[in-house]
């Protein structure tokens, strides 16, 4: 479906789209901010500091695009209420690779949503932000073998497993709520692909993805359960166990 910014609910949809990932965007910028005094070394100073000016100039690009749709401007101050239930900013550099971590990653699968978005000019400014997200995230991925050779390494990792649980129980209600009339209706009109609760989903399944191949400590309860064996593999086993040996 074709964009129609001559319809009242449609535009009114837009602005509110951009309106929530403009204040994920100024979120992650506040966490890069917030951890630039607990960066280790220069090189992750640089790092923080390039991510922060990347993020601000997607957030000034995103208020430009939002007073075509609006014609009102779109500020920091108009966002704060948006950030009521994230955790505190980070304080160490533990909970600065947590925040990093997760804000970072469900802002990438937030717009990710919306890459097929039937107001076309939103199309190409999400395509540039999620593969800026993509390539800093690819140096995080370093970060947590730092942390994890260091010499109090176990502490931090404990640090970090406990930042990254109050991240975690945040990104879960951070896309909105599922199988909503607005959900609905942006689906239908072609702004975003699919509901709240796949995004989750994909979140989720890349947080684990990352846990399994790194040394990413995500505590358990965001890990999927084992698999139980089936009725007549339980049965097999105990047969197997009965049975006496020589």
């Amino acid at each position: 479906m074709s964009a129609d910014l001559s319809d009242e609910l449609y535009r009114a949809t837009v602005g509110r789209m951009m309106e929530s990932h403009a204040a994920r965007i100024l979120q992650l910028a506040s966490v890069c901010g917030a951890s630039l005094a607990h960066a280790p070394t220069a090189p992750w100073l640089r790092f923080l500091g390039g991510h922060t000016r990347e993020l601000t100039d997607l957030f000034a690009e995103l208020s430009t695009r939002y007073e075509t749709v609006t014609a009102a401007p779109l500020a920091p101050p108009s966002l704060e209420r948006r950030e009521d239930h994230a955790p505190p900013l980070p304080r160490t550099w533990p909970e600065s690779l947590a925040a990093l971590l997760v804000a970072g990653r469900q802002l990438r699968w937030q717009l990710h949503e919306h890459d097929l978005c039937s107001y076309a000019p939103y199309r190409d400014f999400v395509a540039r932000a999620v593969a800026s997200l993509d390539a800093r995230h690819a140096r995080l991925d370093a970060a947590f073998a730092e942390l994890r050779d260091a010499p109090d390494g176990a502490d931090a990792h404990a640090h970090l497993a406990h930042a990254l649980d109050a991240w975690m129980l945040w990104a879960a209600e951070s896309f909105g709520r599922p199988n909503t009339p607005g959900m609905a209706y942006s689906i239908r009109v072609g702004l975003r692909r699919r509901d709240a609760g796949a995004t989750w989903s994909d979140l989720l399944e890349d947080l684990r993805a990352m846990a399994r191949a790194t040394t990413v400590p995500l505590p358990p309860q965001w890990m999927p359960e084992p698999e139980r064996p089936s009725f007549l593999a339980a049965l097999h086993a105990i047969t197997r166990e009965s049975i006496p040996h020589d």
